[in-house]
């Protein structure tokens, strides 16, 4: 980042490697770093709530996924995810309104829903069960 420090994807690129080692502060402090360069970046937010689940922050992951949603809300993933957050925090429905919604923008990897365990409270739900046969015709 010494070369460029006002590039925010050498930014992001640093925060990531520093994901990647588990040095969480250092890639939170890199990511937060993102968002002051370039507040509209939807993955920073993403990235970062993926760290604050690995460190049992709910309040912060919720946080960054609404926000990497609201930034970007055509992207199925950030639906994914919170549709993964809800299922592990108990609240089905809000799960299975974020899944649709991650379906209706694009989700295609109906085997990852199959075996994510973030999904396992509502996978044998009948609305889980008729979004898959809607969407995953075979």
């Amino acid at each position: 980042t010494e070369l460029a420090p006002n590039k925010d994807p050498y930014q992001f690129r640093l925060a990531e490697a520093y994901a990647e080692n588990g040095e969480n502060t250092l890639a939170l402090q890199s990511f937060k770093e993102v968002l002051r360069l370039n507040p509209k970046d939807d993955l920073a937010h993403e990235r970062m709530a993926n760290i604050y689940a690995l460190e049992g922050n709910d309040i912060a992951e919720l946080e960054a996924r609404l926000k990497a949603a609201e930034l970007d809300s055509s992207n199925p993933n950030h639906f994914y995810s919170l549709a993964c957050y809800y299922a592990r925090a108990g609240s089905t429905d809000k799960a299975l309104v974020s899944m649709g919604k991650s379906l209706e923008k694009g989700w295609k990897n109906k085997d990852h829903m199959n075996a994510d365990p973030d999904l396992d409270s509502i996978r044998d739900s009948a609305a889980y069960k008729s979004m898959m046969s809607e969407f995953f015709k075979d």
